[in-house]
C-alpha cells in the first residue's frame, strides 16, 4: 500500500504546477524571454499565438472558399486545361506502367548479365541501373501516351457539345418557323 501511495503522490505535484504556468499574467510570460531562458522562448510564441490564430482562422475560410469558387468556375468554363495528373485513370496507368517497366528492365538485364558470365555484383549494378532506365523509359512513354488520350477525349467532348448546341439551335429553328409562319 505504501509502495502504491508514493507512485500516487509525485503524479500529483507536477499536475497543480502545470495549469499555474497558463494562468500567469502575460506581462511575466513576456519577461521571461527576455531573460534568454530555452524554456521562457516557448512559452511566449504560445501566449500571443490564439490571438493571432483567431485572425488568421477567421481569414482562412474566406480565402478558401475563394479559392474553390474561383477553381469551380475554370473547371467548368475551361476543360481545355485538364491534365495527365487530373485525369482519374491515368495516374494508375502511369503508376502501374512505371512498376513493370522497372521490374522489366532488371530482370531483363540481370538474365542477361548472369547468361553472358559476369560475375554477380557487376550483374545486379547493371540490373539495377537498367531497371532504373526501364523505369524512366516506362514514365515517359505513359505519360506520352496518355497525353494524346487526354487531348483526343477532350477533342470528343468538344464535338459532342458542337453537336448538342447545334441540335439545339436547329430544334428552337424549328419550334419557332411553326409559331411564326400560323
Amino acid at each position: 500500500m505504501s509502495d502504491e501511495t508514493a507512485v500516487q503522490d509525485p503524479p500529483a505535484d507536477p499536475a497543480p504546477a502545470a495549469p499555474a504556468a497558463p494562468a500567469a499574467p502575460a506581462a511575466p510570460a513576456e519577461a521571461q524571454p527576455q531573460a534568454g531562458g530555452a524554456a521562457g522562448d516557448a512559452e511566449p510564441k504560445r501566449a500571443p499565438k490564439p490571438a493571432a490564430a483567431k485572425k488568421a482562422k477567421a481569414k482562412k475560410p474566406s480565402g478558401k472558399d475563394k479559392k474553390e469558387k474561383s477553381a469551380g468556375k475554370k473547371s467548368a468554363a475551361e476543360p481545355s486545361k485538364a491534365s495527365v495528373a487530373s485525369h482519374p485513370k491515368a495516374s494508375a496507368q502511369i503508376r502501374l506502367a512505371k512498376g513493370w517497366g522497372g521490374l522489366g528492365g532488371f530482370a531483363i538485364a540481370a538474365y542477361l548479365s548472369l547468361r553472358a558470365a559476369v560475375p554477380p555484383e557487376l550483374a545486379a549494378m547493371r540490373a539495377i541501373v537498367a531497371g532504373a532506365a526501364g523505369y524512366m523509359l516506362a514514365w515517359g512513354c505513359a505519360v506520352m501516351v496518355w497525353r494524346h488520350l487526354v487531348a483526343a477525349e477532350l477533342r470528343a467532348i468538344a464535338e459532342q457539345r458542337r453537336r448538342r448546341a447545334q441540335e439545339q439551335e436547329l430544334a428552337l429553328a424549328a419550334s419557332k418557323k411553326p409559331k411564326g409562319a400560323a
